[in-house]
């Protein structure tokens, strides 16, 4: 596995698809409001522990704004938990990050594609790395995120591909 946690990946044939919404972000909020009082923390001091403002965490817990995926890095690190965990989801693969797509229900024809372990992860990611610059999502829409590459575990690769052999280029002739 390189440095940014890309295996190499083969296409996903199926047709594993989640539909995401308001409820995703209910659920993060009912889990970071859950492990912040089974650590009896205050709010105050989750803000303070991940750098958020008091004001945003209030209004994440409350689900009155969307979480970003840089809030939930953050709240996940001063819990010392895992991104999934608060999202309620498990990763898909042990290996490496997925490949997924990622486009608003109401039109296809604008989905980036994003790497994360979980659809939830994906959706977070997809959503922050462009909604600075387009708007791409309205409150009440729906996002769409299809699987579409998993990570080859180092047995598919090895039982799959022929093995170098020392000195062996990679240059065609």
């Amino acid at each position: 596995m390189n440095k940014n946690n890309y295996s190499p990946i083969r296409y996903y044939e199926g047709e594993d698809k989640k539909r995401i919404g308001y409820d995703f972000y209910a659920d993060i909020a009912e889990n970071i409001v859950a492990m912040r009082k089974e650590l009896s923390w205050t709010q105050e001091e989750l803000a303070k522990k991940s750098g958020i403002k008091l004001s945003r965490l209030r209004e994440i817990e409350g689900c009155r704004i969307r979480v970003w995926m840089k809030d939930l890095s953050a709240i996940s690190k001063a819990m010392q938990v895992t991104e999934f965990y608060l999202t309620g989801e498990t990763p898909l693969s042990e290996v490496g990050e997925c490949l997924f797509t990622v486009h608003n229900e109401r039109s296809q024809e604008f989905a980036p594609y994003v790497y994360a372990q979980t659809y939830g992860l994906a959706f977070l990611k997809a959503h922050q790395s462009v909604s600075h610059r387009i708007i791409w999502f309205e409150p009440r829409d729906r996002a769409i995120v299809a699987l579409r590459g998993v990570p080859y575990t180092e047995k598919e690769l090895e039982s799959n591909f022929r093995k170098r052999k020392p000195g062996e280029d990679d240059f065609l002739e």
